[in-house]
This record gives structure tokens, C-alpha cells and sequence, in this order.
């Protein structure tokens, strides 16, 4: 398994890998409204340092997570594991990854968003010095939702 750096090539596993996650709680990957950025990664992530690494296992994308600058803030975007393979250690390391290029960019803060359904994720990011300090509720006519925001200092 390795981490690498994700290009256009790699958009429609990406794509893929997120609509099965999403499956799982009901929701579905829409490219003409909140996930569009996942069809030109490298326009929106790339800028200003940005970043977007999959995790590859035998050719098969199993994870991603991006990170966005904004001003002396990393915000942590699309973070994902295949579901057979969480509790295995790899999300720790896709995390670390994007935490060790936050600091070695001098980022003081990380924010990330994360849908309150996600449950196992926020037991995650508490176990990282993450604190859940707004819930911000989404009024999107296709998909209602609401999300924790989350925060720490590096």
C-alpha cells in the first residue's frame, strides 16, 4: 500500500470510492453541486499548496484526503477509507500525512467539516485533539444535512 499524490487520471475511482462511503448513509456523490470540486481535484486543491493524496492498494483506490490552505489554516477535506479497511491503522497514516505537510508549511490551525452521521469518524478526529465546536446545519434541498466543525492547533 502507498500514499500518492492524486491526479485527473485518478478522478473517477475517486469519485467511485466516495459514492460507496456516502452509500452508506444515505447520500450520493452529486458532481453539479457539493462535490464538485471532485471533477477538476487539481484546479481546486493544488492552489496555494494545496494537496490531494490517494491511498492505493494493488491499483484499487482504498482512501484520499486533501487538505486546502486558507490563510495560516489547513482545512482537512475529503477524508475517506474504504470500509474494509478501517481499523486497520490506515486512516492514521493517510492523516498523518497531511498533518506532517501542515506543519513543515508552517499551518498553525486545522478545520475540518464532517457530517454528524459520521460517528465513527468524530470518535477519530476527538482521539486527534479535535473538538466538534459548531454543528452547522445544511439547508440543501437534495441532500438536508448538518455538519460538526471541527478544530485543533498543530
Amino acid at each position: 500500500m502507498k500514499i500518492i499524490k492524486a491526479t485527473k487520471k485518478h478522478i473517477p475511482k475517486i469519485i467511485s470510492l466516495i459514492d460507496a462511503i456516502y452509500q452508506e448513509y444515505g447520500y450520493r456523490v452529486n458532481t453539479n453541486k457539493y462535490d464538485r470540486d471532485l471533477l477538476d481535484i487539481e484546479k481546486f486543491y493544488f492552489q496555494k499548496k494545496g494537496q490531494f493524496w490517494i491511498l492505493v492498494n494493488k491499483k484499487e483506490i482504498i482512501g484520499t484526503i486533501a487538505i486546502k490552505p486558507e490563510n495560516n489554516t489547513i482545512i482537512i477535506k475529503r477524508f475517506y477509507l474504504h470500509k474494509k479497511f478501517r481499523g486497520t491503522g490506515l486512516a492514521d497514516k493517510l492523516f498523518a500525512k497531511a498533518i506532517k505537510y501542515a506543519k513543515k508549511q508552517g499551518y498553525e490551525k486545522i478545520i475540518l467539516f464532517s457530517d454528524t452521521k459520521f460517528k465513527r469518524a468524530h470518535n477519530f478526529y476527538k482521539k486527534k485533539n479535535f473538538n466538534c465546536i459548531a454543528v452547522i446545519k445544511k439547508n440543501d434541498a437534495d441532500i438536508p444535512y448538518s455538519e460538526c466543525l471541527f478544530y485543533s492547533k498543530i
